[in-house]
């Protein structure tokens, strides 16, 4: 083997040959040889110096890349590196006293270890470099060969931006805030936005909307205008400048109150229990009903084009005689009268006992069944009772058929105020 070794500076080789070994034994310098007397070139170095701690070999493959296999190596200045360095599986990269960092490759998963403290990764750029400034992270797409960016810390626009979907996993949450106040997260089944600050949750835009996943509307909301809500994709009640729209029914199990006007152009306002009141305004139906089951309607005035009625009434009939008392609990009903032989000017009277008669109310009473000579009016109308006379003027001995069998018809009307 042919090697020529040259050594230009002390400490500084170079070996050029197509297969070597090069051993490298570190020790003290031996003391220089005397000087001459005479000029003449200076004496030969002293005896190498007992073998120090650091080893190096070195040899090359058949593609001349020399392998280098350091042992120890301590370098007390810098070292340049002008090639790639290669660490088989296993062998780490170690940094700090304590090996604290470390990075290598262990045959399955490359790893970048902290020992302590913090894993700090930073970029500093100029900010004349307006383009860059940034932490970007790579990685595969799925489909192996090309790789794409994820994630950018963008040092210029000062934000980090998120390239792919993010992705918790259940009961995982994004927290936001110094206290943690505004929590997003899905658990087992459901989906929950948490603010559980002393603050508002405020969603805010020009329009917004509510929907369902698949893109059936439940509320929007116009910036200025309505806000709509909806029932099975339709909208069933807006806003408006002067109040609320509703398309179809009002039903209500408590009292409907208003300082303005309901109306309805096709449908009914109905109330299960309670009470459909108005403070100043009317309750207006073009096609439809105000119906109340249970309850009251009430207002100053209370105007039908057509005709004012009642969803329910009764029927009592009237036993012993026609002074005997008839209790009927209905807003309006039927009282069959019991027969009687009605002489000239003869007059007779019963009372109605009624839980929806109070004190101020008008009573209506009219005949089903009557006669041309016999009338009825109605006195002495108080909290749940009224008394009905019947009066009769004919000029015969009685009115026929004798005994005659009166039918009447009556109504409760609240609208007496005092």
């Amino acid at each position: 083997m042919d090697t020529t070794v040259t050594e230009t500076i002390r400490h500084s080789l170079t070996v050029s040959d197509s297969d070597f070994q090069l051993t490298l034994v570190s020790g003290p310098t031996g003391a220089t040889g005397a000087a001459s007397t005479v000029a003449g070139p200076t004496g030969p170095a002293g005896a190498a110096g007992a073998a120090g701690p650091n080893l190096i070999n070195s040899d090359t493959d058949s593609d001349g890349n020399a392998d280098i296999e350091v042992n120890t190596l301590d370098i007390a200045t810098s070292l340049t590196m002008n090639g790639d360095q290669s660490f088989v599986d296993g062998t780490k990269a170690i940094f700090g006293t304590g090996s604290d960092l470390q990075i290598y490759h262990d045959n399955t998963n490359s790893r970048i270890l902290n020992g302590t403290g913090e894993l700090w990764i930073t970029s500093q750029v100029p900010d004349s470099e307006t383009d860059k400034g940034g932490i970007v992270f790579w990685a595969d797409s799925g489909s192996g060969g090309a790789s794409h960016e994820y994630i950018k810390i963008n040092g210029n626009d000062v934000v980090t931006e998120f390239k792919k979907n993010i992705r918790f996993s259940d009961d995982i949450k994004i927290q936001v805030g110094a206290s943690q106040d505004l929590e997003i997260y899905h658990e087992s089944g459901n989906s929950y936005i948490d603010d559980k600050g002393a603050g508002n949750l405020n969603i805010r835009g020009a329009n917004l909307n509510l929907q369902k996943y698949t893109g059936e509307t439940f509320v929007t909301c116009v910036a200025d205008g309505a806000v709509s809500l909806f029932h099975d994709n339709s909208s069933k009640l807006s806003t408006s400048a002067t109040g609320i729209a509703v398309t179809g029914g009002v039903s209500a199990t408590g009292n409907i109150s208003t300082t303005g006007t309901i109306f309805t152009t096709t449908g009914n306002i109905s109330t299960t229990t309670g009470n459909i009141s108005t403070t100043i305004g009317n309750v207006a139906v073009g096609t439809g009903n105000v119906s109340v089951t249970n309850g009251d309607v009430t207002a100053p005035d209370i105007l039908a084009s057509e005709e004012l009625g009642y969803s329910s009434g009764g029927t009592e009939t009237q036993l012993t005689s026609i002074t005997t008392g008839v209790t009927l609990n209905e807003p309006c009903g039927v009282i069959n009268c019991f027969a009687h032989s009605f002489a000239n000017d003869d007059s007779q009277t019963f009372v109605l006992t009624n839980n929806k008669i109070d004190a101020n109310d008008v009573i209506v009473v009219n005949f089903q069944t009557g006669h041309g000579e016999l009338y009825a009016e109605v006195s002495d109308v108080s909290a749940g009772s009224c008394s009905i006379t019947l009066h009769g003027t004919h000029s015969g001995s009685s009115i026929t058929p004798d005994p005659f069998s009166a039918v009447l018809n009556f109504a409760v009307i609240k609208v007496a105020t005092s």
